[in-house]
Order: structure tokens, then sequence, then C-alpha cells
């Protein structure tokens, strides 16, 4: 399939993941959402939604060749995007950037391409910038928007929520966001698989010293790759006194990684790979201010912001609360 403009995000894709794709379509007309492999409710919510939801596309079936513009969605790392790294790497295609993991910005986007939030999750960003557009969605995204928030903030009770996150799913309720669905596919019991890693991730937590800070670290050895991975570091990071989890498989998914962290340890630790989190913890993370950052404000009924083509443009809300970006993407 050609497609010109593609939207992507890293592999064993999570309804945050999934949704802000949907929520970047609505920002650039004609696009195709790519994806590769589904963390297990996401597949099962696709399959049966599959023909409301397009145009959705495999990635294996695009021509990457026609690729013109590559909008990239809750990852900065191009290894995580699969068949689409080449095409991140492409001097020649325009890229940009929605992401909400800290401030560090990849070299193979310009800062002018790249939105940077501290929501917790990706999809409460974009929805942001839709409402101050004025875009309204189908009942099933306003579905899938809650579902990604939901999946993100741990249904609003992760440290790293914001207000801003609890705003959003206002939002989607108010544009028809079904209930049941969420209830449905939020909270899928683990497989047996799944309980397994989990029981021996636990078991291998040792605290470690982290100048001045405890981390609670488990590094397993598993013979075969488990899906949903990322749901199990965020079930570890609920033992108590600890609110954020990090994971990565390595090699040929012979090997996981769980980092479980006090609610003080810095955002811009998560996500990155087991190498840099040594690193990062021996000094803080430099603070770029070149990318574009999405901030919001829920004062006053107005809002204003560039648009994505660069012109300035002003929205006003119904709503007694409004979301706002003061910067975004350009085209």
């Amino acid at each position: 399939m050609r497609a010109e403009t593609v939207i992507a995000t890293h592999g064993n894709t999570d309804f945050d993941a999934f949704a802000a794709m949907l929520a970047a379509r609505r920002l650039y007309p004609g696009a195709v959402v790519a994806i590769g492999s589904l963390n297990r409710n996401v597949r099962e919510f696709y399959r049966l939604h599959a023909d409301e939801l397009e145009p959705i596309v495999e990635i294996g079936r695009l021509e990457t060749d026609a690729i013109r513009r590559l909008v990239v969605v809750e990852t900065r790392e191009a290894s995580r995007l699969g068949e689409l790294e080449a095409v991140a790497l492409d001097r020649t295609v325009e890229k940009s950037l929605f992401d909400h993991h800290g401030d560090e910005l990849p070299e193979w986007v310009h800062p002018e391409a790249a939105v940077l939030s501290s929501d917790g999750a990706m999809t409460t960003t974009l929805v942001g910038i839709l409402a101050e557009r004025e875009l309204m969605p189908t009942a099933l995204e306003a579905t899938t928007f809650a579902l990604g928030i939901h999946e993100d903030t741990g249904s609003l009770t992760y440290a790293t929520t914001t207000q801003r996150d609890a705003d959003a799913l206002v939002w989607c309720l108010r544009h028809g966001a079904r209930q049941d669905l969420v209830a449905s596919y939020l909270h899928l019991p683990l497989a047996a698989p799944e309980r397994d890693l989990l029981q021996h991730l636990l078991e291998a937590l040792e605290p470690v010293d982290a100048g001045g800070q405890e981390l609670l670290l488990a590094a397993v050895r598993w013979p075969a790759y488990v899906e949903g991975v990322s749901n199990l570091a965020h079930k570890t990071s609920r033992t108590p006194a600890h609110s954020c989890s990090w994971w990565r498989w390595k090699g040929e998914c012979s090997r996981s990684f769980a980092v479980v962290t006090t609610l003080s340890t810095p955002q811009s630790l998560l996500p990155c790979s087991e190498a840099e989190v040594t690193r990062k913890l021996r000094r803080p993370s430099p603070v770029s201010t070149s990318p574009r950052r999405a901030t919001w404000s829920s004062r006053g009924s107005r809002a204003h912001a560039a648009s994505l083509d660069g012109h300035a443009t002003s929205w006003r809300f119904r709503s007694a609360r409004s979301l706002r970006t003061t910067r975004c993407a350009r085209r």
C-alpha cells in the first residue's frame, strides 16, 4: 500500500500508543495509521472494531519508499519502530514527534516538529489539541482515547497523573466514550505465562542505592517472549511504597528487566536502556529548551494555540474548564 503520510508508534502497542495514533490521524487528514505487534487487549479490541477504525494498515503492507511524512507518537526511539526505523532515520522524510517521556530529543526529528509533554498519557496531550481545534471524534474513537488514558495513568492513580489527564477523560465521556467497553478491555486477567513471570519478577526484586534514592531492581532470564510485559511492570510497581516502573526486552526476547522506583524518582529515567539506567541515576538528565512543549491551562473559557500549519488560531469551549496547548507540531 502506498501512503505519503504515515502515523506510527512502538511495537507491542498498548492502548495509549494506539489511541494516540488515532488522535493524531485527526490532525493529519489523509494519513494512514500503521500498526505492528499489538498488546493482547489492544489486538482483541482492534479485531472487533477494525471496520470502524479504518484506515489502519499493517506495517508490512506499506511501501516505505512512498512515505514522505512520518508522524511518531509515544516513543522517541527509532529502533522501536520496527520496519519504519529506516524511514525515521531518512533525512529526506519529514518527521513529527509527539511524546511524553521527558525532554531529551532524538537527532532524527527537528525541534520545531516535536511536541513533548508531561502528561500521564500521550493520548491526553493529543486530546487537548483535538479539543482546541474542535475536531469531534466518533464515539468509538472517544472510547479508545479513554482506554489509552486509563491504561497509562492506572485509571488516574499513578503518581505521574495530572489534572489534564482527568480533564481529558471528561472530554472523552462528553463525546460518547462507552464505559462498558472501557471496563471490558482495561483489566483483562493475566494469562498463565504472565502470572508466572510476574511472580518471578516480584521474587527477584532487590534494593539498589542510587545516590541516596532507593530503587528496586529485578532482572530475570526467561525462555520465551511473554506478551504484555509492560502490564506486568505496572503491576510490579504497585507493591507497597512504589509507583513507577520501567521494563525492556533485550536481545532475542530472552530476557526481561524491570525497575520499580519510589515516588520521587525523576521521570527522566523512563523509558531508557538498561545501560542508560545506570548513567542517568548518576546525573540529572539535561533539560532541553528547544523542542516545543505542550502545556495546558484550565483558567478561562478561551484557549489560544498555534495551528499545525503555524497560523495563530483561537477556540471557545462550552465547558467550564478548557484544555490548552500553546505549541504544537508544524507540518
